[in-house]
């Protein structure tokens, strides 16, 4: 991943990134996902209320599919930041 994020911030910039901010960005997208389950754990009670629980498995599919063609679609984007938002949406999912 570290170097997906190297290549696409040189192609950007003509530049390549630096270790600071290299492993800055790489610890941003890995925590994304816990940061996500916790979102997610915050919003099943309401959504259950308001859904059911069939409804809200159902929505939940929502941030299963979505991530999935992001991170698919971010190689060919150029794009570490579909990464970070694909990874917080799994995060959410997972903490349904």
């Amino acid at each position: 991943m570290k170097a997906f994020y190297n290549q696409t911030y040189y192609e950007r910039n003509n530049n390549y990134i630096n270790e600071f901010s290299l492993t800055l960005l790489w610890s941003v997208s890995v925590s994304m996902f816990p940061f996500g389950g916790f979102l997610g754990s915050l919003m099943v009670g309401p959504l259950v209320n308001k859904f059911g629980r069939k409804g809200t498995l159902l929505f939940n599919n929502i941030f299963s599919i979505v991530p999935a063609i992001l991170m698919g679609c971010s190689e060919v984007a150029r794009s570490f930041e579909m990464i970070i938002v694909s990874r917080l949406l799994v995060g959410i999912c997972a903490g349904k």
